[in-house]
């Protein structure tokens, strides 16, 4: 190759050359460059919605209604969060305290009874008093005679007889007799030595119903009683006296 063209080539080379091997220099700058700028504007973004935010929630409280907040509190002090705790002292106090004055109340109101009026209604409450009443009733062959009562306090005890002059078997259920006192209130019964069922020409039973629970002012009683399960026979006993 001539020399003179050899040196042109070398020339042109050189100077396509240098640009290329200092590239990778001006990118790395470049890089980092826009980095440093990315991480500058993140800083900045980020400080400035932090005070922004800040400065925009300045002036928000929660509401005065928050059931946490005591309602006495000051509406124009910061509210307050939590609750306050009760004292369990204070409590017990209080209930004690309500509860002695209903005690105190009731105790007050109660009328004292004399020692004359005690002895009179203890006296009266342990002596039995009987009544000669008979009745009878009867229905379809069946006989119900109420022959006596005898009171003790709130308790009544009816003396009967019950037998069955007809000619077919009757069955009683005695948990379904109906007492009732002349105020129509419904009162508890217990049935003694009265038999379940009674046979056709049966002889005479002789039983007890007491009655539980007699209230004050009761003048007389009424009593049905009636076969299981047909009820078709019906005893009824109306203004059975009581002596108060």
């Amino acid at each position: 190759m001539h020399p003179w063209l050899k040196s042109v080539i070398l020339r042109k080379f050189r100077r396509f050359e240098s640009p290329r091997l200092h590239q990778p220099h001006s990118s790395l700058r470049l890089t980092l460059t826009l980095m440093g700028l990315m991480a500058i504007i993140g800083v900045l973004s980020g400080a400035g919605g932090y005070i922004f935010g800040r400065e925009s929630l300045k002036g928000v409280t929660q509401p005065l209604l928050n059931p946490f907040l005591n309602s006495s509190q000051d509406p124009d002090q910061a509210p307050r969060q939590g609750s306050d705790f009760l004292n369990e002292g204070e409590i017990i106090a209080r209930i004690r305290a309500q509860t002695s004055g209903v005690e105190q109340q009731n105790t007050d109101s109660t009328p004292s009874k004399s020692p004359s009026s005690n002895n009179s209604s203890e006296a009266k409450s342990t002596e039995p008093t009987t009544v000669t009443l008979p009745t009878t009733v009867e229905d379809q062959g069946i006989r119900l005679e109420i022959r006596s009562v005898t009171q003790n306090q709130s308790d009544l005890t009816l003396n009967v007889a019950l037998q069955n002059t007809s000619e077919n078997p009757t069955q009683f259920l005695y948990s379904f007799i109906d007492v009732v006192d002349d105020q129509g209130r419904d009162l508890p019964t217990e049935t003694l030595g009265l038999p379940a069922e009674l046979a056709p020409k049966s002889d005479v039973y002789i039983g007890t119903i007491k009655v539980e629970a007699l209230g004050s002012g009761v003048k007389s009683l009424s009593l049905t009683l009636a076969d299981y399960p047909q009820q078709s026979v019906k005893l009824e006993v109306a203004d059975i006296p009581v002596k108060e």
